[in-house]
């Protein structure tokens, strides 16, 4: 019988990556609604362009790739901060905005949670 011992880090960065790809999939229907009210109704190009700028992010770091090894959760809070400053000058709602706040706090708390861990396993 074999175990395999997979790190936190690793067991972190898989679970960002299967859930990345389903967020990809699965607003890309909203991508492209937006993408009708922000070019044709609103005439908003540049929220339109960070939008889909985050919804490639999104689909990149979805991909197994080996720079974003380790990178991801980081990669990910970077992104979400910059979605968070998307909708909030987009006009839209501020709970909306407040979502994406809440979402970057608990990525960074969960990054700093894996580095005091790691810290407290070296250290036996």
């Amino acid at each position: 019988m074999i175990h395999e011992v997979i790190s936190l880090e690793e067991t972190v960065d898989l679970a960002i990556n299967k859930a990345l790809r389903v967020l990809a999939i699965l607003s890309f229907p909203a991508l492209m609604i937006a993408c009708y009210r922000n070019l044709y109704v609103d005439f908003l190009p540049i929220h339109q362009l960070t939008i889909t700028f985050i919804w490639i992010h999104f689909l990149t770091f979805s991909i197994n790739l080996k720079p974003f090894k380790g990178h991801r959760l980081n990669a990910l809070a970077a992104v979400i901060f910059l979605l968070f400053v998307a909708t909030s000058i987009g006009n839209e709602s501020i709970v909306v905005a407040a979502t994406f706040f809440l979402l970057l706090v608990g990525l960074i708390s969960l990054l700093h949670s894996i580095k005091s861990t790691a810290m407290m396993i070296n250290q036996l």
